[in-house]
């Protein structure tokens, strides 16, 4: 069938951690970057390319597809 498209969904309410690294493992990711707050409430940022300008740009790209897909 040539006009079946893939549907993208946005989910708006909160997922469990494990749901979302459970699907970008899923996803075979790379680069990745994670981020995210430890339970003491600090700053965890981790990312697999060596090059800290890629891994900025990435950041920036994901930012600017969040505030296009971000209702308002």
């Amino acid at each position: 069938m040539n006009n079946v498209v893939d549907l993208v969904a946005y989910v708006t309410g909160d997922v469990p951690p494990d749901q979302v690294l459970a699907a970008a493992r899923a996803a075979h990711l790379d680069p990745v970057v994670v981020i995210g707050r430890d339970a003491a409430g600090d700053l965890y940022v981790a990312g697999s390319d060596g090059d800290h300008a890629q891994t900025i740009a990435l950041l920036e790209r994901a930012k600017a597809h969040v505030i296009e897909h971000t209702d308002p």
